[in-house]
């Protein structure tokens, strides 16, 4: 939701080839969703187990102390990465760069999942999707840097 309130802000920004802007507004918010993420991810590491102990104490088994730290992690990396891409990514004209690593990560994801899967059981699934979220959410972020970087050093030639 909040990517949406920032998306027409970055369409401008875009459409007006302000590059320096976009970087520094990029920069701040990453830090800003970062942060948030890790408040919400500490909030439910804290509040989470007891909720599911008191209101569904069927649930509160081994299993669900081993798959919900990595809930977590993808809890953080998605408040940091979902505002980013539809609130930065998207608006800046880089969709086309989000889909093609999204989609070559998400084969990958897959045959580690099958991979893990057929080694460690239903764990698999978890660790290779906590892992193929966490690359893909710092990949990007990486390459549409390296991106708008590249960009402005071109233009101020």
């Amino acid at each position: 939701m909040l990517g949406q309130v920032v998306a027409p802000n970055f369409s401008q920004l875009s459409a007006s080839n302000q590059v320096d802007r976009i970087l520094r507004k990029l920069k701040s918010y990453t830090l800003i969703f970062l942060g948030v993420g890790v408040i919400l991810g500490v909030a439910a590491y804290v509040v989470t187990p007891v909720v599911v102990r008191w209101f569904f104490p069927q649930y509160f088994t081994n299993d669900f102390l081993k798959i919900f730290p990595f809930s977590v992690l993808i809890l953080v990396t998605n408040v940091w990465a979902g505002t980013i891409d539809a609130g930065i990514v998207v608006p800046t004209g880089s969709a086309n760069l989000m889909a093609k690593f999204y989609l070559s990560l998400g084969i990958v994801s897959s045959i580690l999942g099958l991979f893990l899967t057929q080694r460690i059981g239903y764990m698999g699934v978890i660790y290779s999707f906590a892992i193929s979220n966490t690359v893909m959410v710092i990949g990007l972020r990486i390459l549409f840097f390296r991106k708008l970087y590249l960009y402005n050093a071109r233009s101020h030639y």
